[in-house]
This record gives structure tokens, sequence and C-alpha cells, in this order.
């Protein structure tokens, strides 16, 4: 037997929803939807199984803003969903049950000068099944009062109390209390010099562990910015100090304390075929550390992309400025919750490096789970220390989960701890860490245009100390009104100095230079080069790169683009490696009815020395597609990729339709065939969807999908079958 039982915020918004629609400063959401997927399977033995699943979800949304007075303002908001499911394998029926509800209330007084916020949150998931006989009932609730004093041309001051209550229903499996004061002054007085000091007391006590942990931050941030001579020289400094006091008592056992390790950098890449992940590169990505886990970091791990061929790896890195920081766990947060069957899929592995070109393998400690509760992955890692580290992992497959939920899974966010034992750090522990950074750009000359560029950064804790230095000069000139050369050369140098192991210090000498030509205004072309020369503690490695790129508009609507470029590199483990990349993409819109468009592209590596065997990687693909709109009401689409050479040929067709036939478009049709051939493997798979939404009105639609997927391999056949029908009411 399954108990359910919401929470009271969640409750009151219910009952509160049908009147509290009609009232001004009032909002309301409602989506149920069904959902039912038969599923048949046939191994190569002829063994054939049978699923099906009926699906029932529920969500609903209720909002309140309104002013009270003209200083008293009132906020809150509640939200619920349900999701029932009834599964029959093989004539064994279960049944799974889970629900979560959240909500919030925030009450603020005064104006922007003197004022405050008192606010309370709560959101409780509860999960359970027909073959487990206990439910698992996780609440977070938290209280916090906000007071801030912001007047003119003195420094701001903001008070943040907050106590947090995080705990299973029965207290068997977790209960966690905290408490939290921040204290803030910020200080703008001078236009060029921003000052920041805050003071954070905070108690976390693990009740079922019988441990505690106190601790006291003192973090400091002096930052200034200018620019002279009419903006030809400009500088930055910026600097940070931090001091946490620590103190940790348990008289139980099983208690962890997590500390949160920030990362100076996010960095994402999204692996090519002949990608390899010890030694790739993976380029900036903030959005992944911006402390958003609502936000999308630009990362898709759906199935839609691999439906569309793309089925390389996604890789989620961090950059730390103090090369000594430990992390043993790390969160990859997402867009949504993920059902098991769906989040089961994934799979991660970690890599640390010291240059975020040569990568190493670390294994990870326990089997990853992923919390419903915030919608996000827990990988544990063994503990390492390293300047950069990162996950990789692979987009789901459509015979996953044809579940249009499912096709686009965005990372919101990727956060490092380090967990450990509270009896490992029993007692009382200080940490101070300072970092320095300065930048400095001035320019020499006008024309030709002449910069010269220097930044430094340099960060010390517990006895650990790294630095960054750079010094480099750009050149840019105009040799004819159709002709211009750029070019820049720097040298980076950076170095640590362990308290415990012996120093280490890199250098790289960096250079690249271009050269774009644009006769016409519908020709452009340019030629680059791009070069690297680096020294560190395994050894000199070079990078080389060329490429050029031809873009023509020959006539209006006609389009063609031509880049060819050559790499070579020597790494400093002895191997070289070397390839071209090749991209030829051609645009053809003869009217406003018809767009045709192709690509082509190739890129090879090929390895020798280094004590490995040789190796190369061949990728070569050409893409064609076409879109016809013989009138408003009707699109038709159709595309095909054809990977000539790559991990495994394929040739990957697909074709769509959407009809409206209204011109308002109360009411859309759609149906859309993908066939999926993959030659190397003699495997097969045909996805075809049809559906329909009819908009009732402006606050309501209806939705209706379904999904028919056969996937057909020697290793057997799999026949999917899903319905979906959903209604969304906004109030």
């Amino acid at each position: 037997m399954i108990h359910r039982r919401p929470g009271p915020l969640v409750a009151l918004a219910l009952a509160l929803a049908p009147s509290a629609a009609l009232a001004d400063g009032i909002s309301a959401y409602l989506q149920p939807e069904y959902d039912h997927v038969d599923t048949r399977s046939t191994d190569s033995t002829g063994r054939t199984t049978q699923s099906s699943s009926d699906e029932l979800l529920q969500q609903y949304v209720l909002g309140l803003s309104q002013t009270l007075a003209p200083l008293l303002h009132f906020d809150a908001n509640g939200t619920f969903n349900d999701q029932r499911a009834w599964t029959t394998q093989d004539q064994v029926p279960s049944r799974s049950d889970s629900w979560s509800g959240s909500g919030s209330a925030r009450l603020h007084i005064g104006p922007p000068v003197l004022g405050g916020d008192l606010s309370y949150q709560r959101s409780e998931d509860s999960t359970g099944s027909s073959l487990s006989p206990a439910t698992l009932h996780e609440v977070n609730e938290a209280y916090s009062l906000h007071l801030g004093w912001h007047p003119a041309d003195m420094p701001d001051l903001d008070v943040l109390a907050t106590r947090g209550d995080n705990y299973d229903v029965g207290k068997q499996y977790m209960d966690v209390v905290s408490d939290d004061v921040l204290t803030t002054l910020t200080y703008n007085g001078w236009k060029q010099l921003r000052v920041q000091y805050s003071v954070e007391y905070q108690k976390v006590a693990d009740e079922l562990h019988a441990s505690t942990t106190t601790s006291l931050l003192n973090a400091g941030r002096l930052s200034y910015a200018d620019s002279f001579d009419g903006g030809r020289t400009s500088v930055q400094a910026n600097y940070d100090f931090m001091n946490r006091l620590a103190d940790t008592s348990t008289a139980g056992v099983g208690g962890m304390v997590s500390t949160q390790q920030l990362p100076a950098a996010g960095l994402s890449l999204v692996d090519q075929p002949t990608t390899l992940p010890q030694t790739d590169t993976l380029q900036q990505n903030g959005l992944l550390v911006d402390g958003k886990t609502d936000v999308s970091a630009g990362i898709n791990l759906g199935w839609s992309i691999g439906l569309a061929g793309d089925t390389n790896a996604r890789e989620l890195g961090v950059q730390f400025s103090d090369p000594t920081t430990q992390l043993n766990t790390v969160y990859v947060y997402v867009s949504q919750t993920l059902p098991l069957d769906v989040s089961s899929a994934f799979t991660f592995t970690a890599w640390t490096s010291d240059d975020n070109v040569n990568w190493t393998s670390v294994p990870l400690a326990a089997a990853t789970v992923f919390n419903t509760l915030l919608r996000r992955f827990e990988v544990t890692l063994a503990k390492v220390q390293a300047r950069y580290v990162k996950l990789i992992t692979y987009p789901i497959a459509p015979a996953v989960s044809t579940d249009r939920r499912y096709s686009d899974i965005f990372v919101t966010e990727l956060q490092t701890y380090l967990v450990v034992p509270a009896e490992s750090v029993r007692g009382r522990s200080s940490l101070t860490s300072q970092d320095v950074s300065v930048a400095l750009r001035r320019q020499l000359f006008s024309e030709p245009l002449v910069a010269y560029d220097f930044a430094a950064n340099g960060s010390y804790s517990a006895g650990n100390a790294s630095y960054t230095i750079q010094n480099g000069v750009s050149f840019d000139k105009a040799l004819e009104s159709w002709l211009r050369l750029s070019s820049r050369f720097a040298r980076m140098d950076s170095g640590i100095r362990n308290e415990a192991g012996p120093s280490e210090h890199n250098g790289a000498w960096q250079y690249s230079a271009s050269l774009v030509s644009r006769p016409l205004d519908t020709l452009t072309q340019s030629f680059t080069y791009n070069g690297q020369l680096a020294q560190d503690v395994h050894g000199s490695s070079a990078f080389n790169a060329v490429t050029f790129v031809n873009r023509a508009s020959l006539y209006r609507g006609v389009d063609f683009l031509v880049s060819a470029g050559y790499t070579q590199n020597y790494l400093s483990s002895g191997a070289v490696s070397s390839g071209p990349q090749v991209v030829a993409t051609a645009s053809l819109t003869p009217n406003k009815v018809v767009t045709l468009s192709s690509t082509y592209t190739y890129s090879g590596l090929h390895q020798v020395g280094g004590g490995l065997p040789e190796s190369e990687l061949d990728d070569e693909r050409l893409d064609g597609s076409v879109s016809i709109t013989p009138f408003r009401a009707l699109f038709l689409s159709a595309s095909v990729q054809r990977v000539i050479k790559g991990a495994r040929p394929t040739t990957l067709a697909s074709a769509s339709a959407s009809f409206t036939p209204f011109p308002d478009g109360d009411l859309l049709l759609r149906s859309s065939y993908t066939d999926s051939l993959d030659t190397s493997l003699d495997a097969r798979t045909q996805l075809g969807t049809a559906g329909l939404r009819w908009t009732i009105s402006t606050h309501a639609y209806v939705d209706v999908n379904y999904t028919l997927l056969d996937a057909a391999a020697p290793e057997g056949t799999t026949q999917t079958k899903t319905f979906t029908a959903s209604l969304s009411v906004q109030l």
C-alpha cells in the first residue's frame, strides 16, 4: 500500500485555486497528462518479451502577488506534481507512485534604501512502489530573513539569516539542520574602486549521525578598473582574501562533511569523431558555474540530437585557480527530473589535467545516482587534486525513451565538492587563501594598430602557491581597403609551489596570424595560422594549425562556403598527431517556397609514437536537406546524412510535415518520420510520430501525440508504441 500526503502549503494552494484565479494579482496553471506505452522485444534466440505502462501526470501551479500597502508587498507560489504509473512486464503487474510539491511565501517591507524580506520555502518529494514496502518521503524547508540598508554615497549593508531543515519523514536516512548568517558590506563610492567584505557564520548539524560542524568565514575583495589617455591604456586589478575557521564534533558514526570547491571557470566540449579524450582542449562555458541550476548551459543530452546523427561525447569540466584543490564529488544538474529508466542510461567517466591538453582517467568510487528532488547526477570519484577536472557522458538513444519530454535534456550547472567523514576532520581547522590578478593593455600605435597586454594571477592557500603570467603583443593593419593583416605573439608562464612536493613551471610561446580579404561585398577569404610551443614537467610539445576559409554569395539566395585546414601536433609524450579538416557548404534559395542546403565535412587524425600503437581516425560525412513551404499552412522538409567514414558508416534520413488547416492556427496537425540505418552493425531504427495541438482559447490548449519506434539489429528487434494526451490551462 502506498500512502500519499501532500505538504500543507501545496494542499492549501490547491484548495484556493478555483476562487483565487478570479482575483487580481493571482495566477494559476494546470496540466494533466496521460501516457500509454506498449513495448515488444524479440532477441536473437526468438524469445519475446512484452510490457505496457500507463502513466497519469498532473502539474498545478498557483501564484499570488499583492501590494498590501505602499511599503508592504507579499508574494507566494505553490507547485504540485503528481505521477502515477501502472506497468505490466511479462504479465507481472506493478505500480509506482510519486509526487512532489513546493511552496514559498515572501513578505517585503520598506523602500529600496532601507527594507527587508521575510521568506519561507518548503519542498516535498515522495516516491513509492508496489515492489517495495517503504515509501521515501523527503522534506526540505527554509526560513530566511533579509535586511538591507543601501544609503547613497555610503557602504551598502546586507544581512541574511537562514535556517534550513532537510529530512525524510521518519528520519531514518537523513536529518540535517543548518543555520546560516551572512553579513556583507559593499562600497562603490569611488568610481574605479569596489570594496566588498563579508562575514558568514554557519552551523550544520547531522542529527542522525550526531555530528556538528560550525564555521566562520571572512572574505574580502578589492576591485579596481580604469582607463587613461583617451582609452589607449586600461588597467584592471583584483585582490581576494578568504579565511575559514571550522570546528567539527561527532559522537556517532557515518556523518559526512561537504565543502564546496568553487572553480575559476566552467569548461565544455562537444567531441568530434576524431577527438581523443586524452588530448583534447575544453572551451570556456561560464553558464556551467554561474550558480543557476535552472538555466541551460547549452549542452543537450536528449535523444533528439542522437536521432539527428549526433552521438558524440559531451565533456563537462571546471578549472581551479589553485591547482592543489581537492575534490571527490561532482554534481551535474539538468533541466528536468528524469525517471529511472532514463537516468540509468547515462554513464560518466572522470578525467584530470594540469594543462587542459593532457588528461588522465580517474576511477569512480561509487555508482552514479540521480537525485530526483534536486534534478542532478551525483558522481563520486576517487579524491583528486588538479587544476582541471572533467566528466564525459553521451546523449541517450531514442531506444531508451521516445517520450517527447526527454528529447531535449539540458545540463544547467556543474558543482564540485570534497565530501569526507566527519571523524576525519574532527576538531578545529583553519584555511586561508589569497588571490591577486592584474591586467594591463596599452595601445602603442594607432596605425598600424599595435597593442601590448599583460596579465598576471597569483594564488596562495595552505602553503601552496600558483601563478600565471602572460605578456603579449598584437598587430592589426589594413594593407588595402579590401585586405587586412592581424597577428599576435605572446609568452605565458605558470607555476606551482607545493608545500609537500616539488615545484613546477610551465611555459608556452603562442603565436598567430591571419590575412582577411574582401574584394567584393559578396566574397570573403581568410587565411589563419595558430601555433604554440609549450614546455612542462612532461617535456616539450608543439601545436600548429592552418585554416583557409572562402565564403561567396554568387547571387541572391546562392551561398557557398569552403574551409580547409591542417594540424600538426607534437606531444610531450613523444607522439605526433596530424590531419586535415575540410568543410564545404552550399545553400540555395531559388524562391520563397524552396530552400536547399548541403554540407560535406572531412577530418582525419593520424597519430604515431609516444609508446602507443599507430592509429588513424577519419570522419567523412555528407548532409543534404530540403524544405518546402508551398503556402503558409503547409511545411514539408527532408534531410539525408551519410557518414562515409567514421566509427561506423551510417545513413540517416528524415522527413517531416506539418499542416495548419486554419489561418489563425487554432488546430495544428503534425507528422514526422525518421529512418536511421547503420550498415556496419546491420541495424535500422524507424521512428514515426503524429499529433495535433488544438488551441481552445488564449488560456488553454490540448496536445495529443502518437509515436511508433521500430528498432532492428542482429541482437533482436524492439517495437514501442507511445500515446500521449495533455491539457494545459493558464489562468
